[in-house]
């Protein structure tokens, strides 16, 4: 065996040492494409990154955020990635975050985002056995519409509003306005909008291609120019 040889074989024992002394876990990844889509792509350095830590961190993609959520409640995952809104029976401060009027602006965003890395913030982040260990703003929440004639609140009276997984704020917004309040999750609420079954759907402007709701604005819908 050569010397270039012997130094190989070193090499690559100890990388599998390394490797079995790494502590294993699993991260639940609510992503709506799945394996490939951005939430999935987004953390795909998190493996690499987590090695000097010690961990061995294992990404598996969930396209129900529910499924994800449950597992993590279980004791499946050791981590979960969802949207504030189911975030909320973790750690509840986390589901203030998108709250209806809360943060209008990113300058608002960038105050909030700067106090939650303030050390005093840390017992808003913990709710017993979990932490909330990090927040991804991925953009503003406008009204999408079937009918751009509905651009006014006193047009929402009797109209079918989407409330996504229960949401209090949602639900007291369409209370508010006379809307009739329709349950959604997030594997649902794109066919509910583009098939008709909803006239008024609160979601952030991604929502327009991820979720295809081009279908479901068609000729006639549009989208409230007011951030919510």
């Amino acid at each position: 065996m050569t010397f270039r040889r012997i130094i190989l074989a070193l090499v690559m024992l100890s990388t599998a040492a390394t490797a079995s002394a790494l502590e294993k876990k699993k991260f639940c990844m609510y992503d709506p494409v799945g394996k490939n889509g951005p939430a999935m792509t987004f953390f795909a350095d998190l493996k690499a990154k987590a090695i000097p830590w010690g961990l061995d961190i294992h990404l598996e993609a969930f396209t129900d955020e529910k499924v994800a959520s449950n597992d993590f409640k279980a004791g499946m995952c050791d981590g979960v990635f969802l949207t504030s809104i189911l975030s909320s029976p973790y750690v509840p401060f986390g589901g203030t975050l998108d709250a209806i009027g809360g943060i209008n602006n990113e300058k608002q965003l960038g105050i909030v985002l700067k106090a939650l890395t303030n050390p005093k913030v840390g017992k808003l982040l913990t709710n017993g056995n979990y932490e909330m260990v990090g927040t991804l703003p991925v953009g503003s929440v406008y009204l999408f519409v079937r009918d751009r004639n509905i651009d006014s609140v006193e047009e929402f009276s009797g109209k079918k509003i989407s409330v996504l997984n229960e949401d209090p704020q949602s639900l007291k917004l369409a209370n508010l306005v006379g809307a009739s309040p329709v349950g959604t999750s997030l594997t649902t609420f794109s066919g509910q909008f583009n098939n008709g079954n909803i006239d008024i759907l609160p979601m952030v402007a991604l929502g327009y291609n991820v979720f295809e709701l081009y279908h479901g604005l068609g000729e006639n819908g549009g989208i409230i120019d007011e951030k919510l």
